[in-house]
Formats: C-alpha cells, sequence, structure tokens
C-alpha cells in the first residue's frame, strides 16, 4: 500500500502543478486514496475555477488503480464537475503524462482551455514544467 500511495502523491503532486499555469492556480485532488485491479477512468472539468476564468479538464486512467473511486470526490471538493471525457473544443492543447510502480500504472491528460488568463504559450510552459523526478510530459497542440 505504500507504494501505491506514493505513486498517488507524484501524480497528485503534478496534478497540482499543472493546476497553477496560466494564472488560474488551484488545487487539485488531495488526499485521495483508492485500490483495485484492471483498469478505470474518471474526468473532472472545471470551467471557472474559483471565479479566476481559469479552464482546465483532468482526465484520470489507470490500470491496477480505481481513479474513479479516489478521485470523484476530491472533484467535487474542488468545486469541479465529474465528466464522462473532457472536451476538446476550445482546447489549446492538451499535457499527458504518466508514472508507474507497485503495479499501478497512472496516466493523467490535462486540457488548458482558451481564457484571458492563458495562451498557448504559457499553457505548453506549465505542461513542460510538469516534467519532473521522472514524469516525462508530453504537449499536443489542439
Amino acid at each position: 500500500m505504500k507504494t501505491k500511495l506514493g505513486l498517488v502523491g507524484v501524480m497528485l503532486g503534478v496534478a497540482v502543478v499543472a493546476g497553477c499555469g496560466g494564472g488560474g492556480g488551484g488545487s487539485g485532488p488531495s488526499g485521495s486514496t483508492g485500490t483495485g485491479s484492471g483498469s478505470s477512468s474518471f474526468a473532472c472539468d472545471y470551467a471557472n475555477y474559483a471565479g479566476s476564468g481559469a479552464h482546465w479538464c483532468w482526465a484520470y486512467s489507470a490500470t491496477g488503480y480505481d481513479v474513479s473511486q479516489a478521485y470523484s470526490q476530491a472533484c467535487v471538493s474542488a468545486k469541479g464537475t465529474s465528466v464522462a471525457a473532457c472536451s476538446t473544443t476550445d482546447a489549446l492543447g492538451k499535457c499527458t503524462f504518466s508514472a508507474s510502480g507497485g503495479g499501478i500504472t497512472i496516466t493523467n491528460t490535462i486540457f488548458y482551455y482558451k481564457s484571458a488568463n492563458l495562451t498557448a504559450m504559457s499553457a505548453e510552459q506549465s505542461c513542460k514544467d510538469n516534467g519532473k523526478n521522472g514524469v516525462t510530459a508530453t504537449w499536443t497542440a489542439l
């Protein structure tokens, strides 16, 4: 269990850093736990995070870990909305990164959307800033 929580901590830390790009700031899911086997997925849309005008959507998928259980409560607590999938409409791009350990692989894709305080360049830089601690972040312009 210690390995699973460590991996979740890495993914959450990266998610929090990603949310800080473009002036929107904010915190991602924290204190989340979840176990399971097989595959799972979950998406949370933050249309106007804390009234800042920032808009992003986090899509999680996992093998060996129940991300829907782990992140659904955190999504609602952070004023997000659970969605079936993140939309590509008005998206500047997406940042994908993953981490593995202890039989678990979690992939996080953050969609960055057009807003007054976010440009494609700052969104891409925010993505690249997530490439730390053995995590590779890949930017895809949309």
